[in-house]
């Protein structure tokens, strides 16, 4: 029987209130317990006022009081790497002042530092692991109705904890949903009005998993390579239900490979043109599970855009990293893609721990090709995250480095400093590692923008450019020795206050310092 007092309340990292930022998996799981009869609510960061990117210790303060203030007997938190720092530091000084309030955490990055989490921060009691619909009731159930009982602690699948003698204890995992798996979707009416007033696209959960094994993802880690395709008819349903109850038109088919199973896309297919539904919608895919058919049927079902991860333009690369694609055939489905009017975002990764000068320029020239071609290109600096071959390889040679790419972004880093050096294993994604030629690629955005821009604005300088070794690691070692003082002045290496090179530049509107380095590099080749 549900009470006036709130059981659990989550907390989700919404910087802003706009749909892409909810969290998908805990609507679910707070909509499932409403259902069981729980009373559960969600605390977003903007629920605020001080921004924790302005004003980090003012946020700490009001958002822990607003959890305080609503007295709940749990606090769950959604977890991901790039705000792990900041779910520990606010589970901390909630146990501070409610030493009773119960602190469970759940999402990707705490399952794959579960153990770790446990050891070594007493302020989180609960890290739930796999799949929350399968865990939420029953350990609600636990925690608030039978927490005496330790013998029934054993009985939460995929709970980790510590024993009344200090011993870390994770349950055997729950079974993963299965294939072809239904959901409800009633959770719509838990999104502030806020959120939907500015709302023209919708993330839907259509599916779980990846059957493939990079070397630097976690994702695979996280599924166990369990890949899932939820039901056909379920997902249309709640497709048909946002179209109809908020006027929705543009999906995000959120899933890690949507195109693996042929059969059931072009089933989906055919039932969404079926439904008389005009929507547009993109997805996630993979060079070697999709074809031409698929592509052909999926334009005319309403997809508008598609993402490939690419990630090395080295057929070396590949192999290392456990890719593994054939570059020339995605050569060949990207442009049919474009092709077909479709826009394509590919990603690359450079600065792996195995990567040489070769490999390097077989990524950037790839890269700057499809750029040329028309793809929305996104290129990243490799960083190592727990939970993968590369951590267990390279976890012994990692430091703490805040001038690394991905650091740049995150929030906190300054004032949870100590937490994190103190704990480099639970935050290997904050880490850095030896390699010259990694610290040497810092440019590399700069680099392939100003390319584009010779590519569109400036026909002599880049031919120039195409005759010589064109967006190779020569061409970029010319690129960044003629343009250091463009180059410095947007990236200071000496302190942690880093203007981005890829804001300052994108935002370049006159072009003024594109010519100026297209100039400097066609003039010293």
């Amino acid at each position: 029987m549900m009470c006036n007092s709130i059981d659990i309340t989550f907390v989700v990292p919404a910087f802003k209130p706009k749909m892409k930022e909810e969290s998908i998996g805990t609507l679910i799981l707070a909509k499932k317990l409403l259902l069981s009869g729980y009373n559960a609510d969600i605390v977003r960061y903007w629920n605020v006022k001080s921004s924790p990117k302005e004003d980090y210790d003012s946020f700490r303060r009001e958002l822990v009081s607003l959890i305080i203030n609503r007295d709940p007997k749990i606090v769950g938190f959604y977890c991901r790497c790039e705000e792990y720092h900041i779910c520990i530091d606010l589970a901390t000084r909630i146990k501070e002042l409610s030493p009773s309030t119960k602190i469970v955490f759940g999402g990707p990055q705490a399952e794959l530092v579960a153990k770790d989490t446990i050891r070594a921060f007493s302020s989180v009691d609960y890290v739930c692991c796999s799949e929350g619909e399968n865990t939420i009731v029953p350990l609600l159930r636990w925690i608030i109705k039978d927490n005496a009982d330790l013998t029934l602690v054993d009985q939460i699948p995929g709970l980790t904890y510590r024993t009344e003698i200090n011993e870390v204890v994770q349950n055997t995992f729950p079974k993963f949903l299965p294939d072809n798996y239904t959901r409800d979707f009633s959770y719509y009416d838990l999104i502030p009005s806020n959120v939907w007033v500015n709302t023209k696209s919708v993330a839907l959960d259509v599916g779980r998993g990846c059957p493939f094994s990079c070397t630097f993802c976690s994702t695979k880690t996280f599924w166990k390579q369990k890949f899932r395709l939820r039901n056909i008819t379920d997902i249309l349903n709640e497709v048909k239900y946002l179209v109809e109850n908020y006027g929705v038109k543009i999906f995000d088919f959120k899933h890690d490979l949507f195109t693996v199973n042929k059969k059931r896309i072009l089933q989906f297919c055919d039932g969404l043109q079926n439904t008389g539904l005009k929507i547009e919608w993109g997805c996630d895919s993979r060079i070697g599970v999709i074809d031409t058919e698929m592509i052909d049927r999926m334009v005319d079902s309403g997809m508008t855009n598609i993402f490939f991860g690419i990630e090395s333009g080295s057929d070396e690369m590949q192999k290392i990293i456990n890719k593994r694609l054939n570059l020339n055939e995605a050569d060949r489905i990207v442009k049919y893609c474009l092709n077909k009017g479709l826009k394509v975002t590919t990603s690359f990764i450079y600065g792996f721990p195995e990567e040489t000068d070769d490999t390097v320029s077989d990524t950037m020239k790839l890269a700057i090709r499809f750029q040329n071609y028309g793809c929305n290109v996104l290129t990243n600096m490799c960083h190592i995250t727990n939970g993968t071959e590369l951590y267990t390889k390279y976890k012994d040679v990692l430091y703490f480095s805040e001038n690394t790419s991905f650091n740049q972004c995150i929030i906190g880093l300054e004032q949870l400093n100590p937490l994190i050096l103190n704990n480099l294993h639970v935050f290997a994604n904050f880490c850095d590692y030896p390699s010259p030629l990694r610290q040497e690629l810092s440019y590399f955005d700069a680099f392939r923008y100003t390319l584009n821009y010779a590519y569109k604005n400036m026909p002599k300088e880049h031919l120039a450019l195409l005759k010589a070794d064109y967006a190779s690691i020569s061409m970029y070692r010319i690129f960044c020795n003629v343009n250091q003082s463009i180059l410095g002045s947007l990236i200071p290496t000496s302190d942690g206050n880093v203007t981005s090179t890829r804001k300052r530049l994108k935002h370049d509107t006159s072009g003024d310092l594109y010519k100026q380095m297209v100039i400097n590099i066609a003039d010293n080749i």
